[in-house]
């Protein structure tokens, strides 16, 4: 995969987020194919600048935070996969949510004789 421009490569630390995506981000449904291979070389990193963990360095890092702010639009893939990748994160945590809370209403009407 190419490198992208003013972006720390994890490459030894790949990120993975396997409470949310169990089966990695290509098996998810929810990204393509490059989209996986962007969150898994550059989320880590991503992920340490959408929470202010780290500060950041360039102007590529700079628009970055400001569009996980909501102050600028989405212009590059990275961007774009970024923004998808908490969009599924929220609908994958909705779904669980939801069918926790139908398990638990179903266990109490089985119980009722």
């Amino acid at each position: 995969m190419e490198t992208l421009i003013g972006l720390n490569n994890t490459e030894f630390f790949p990120y993975y987020d396997d409470m949310h995506f169990p089966y990695g981000f290509a098996r998810s449904g929810y990204f393509t194919k490059k989209q996986a291979e962007i969150l898994t070389s550059y989320g880590r990193h991503l992920r340490e600048l959408w929470t202010e963990e780290v500060v950041p360095k360039n102007a590529v890092e700079k628009n970055f935070v400001k569009v996980c702010q909501g102050n600028l639009a989405a212009e590059s893939e990275i961007e774009r996969t970024w923004l998808a990748y908490l969009a599924a994160v929220k609908q994958v945590t909705s779904s669980l949510s939801t069918s926790y809370w139908h398990d638990i209403n179903d266990a109490k009407t089985e119980h009722i004789d």
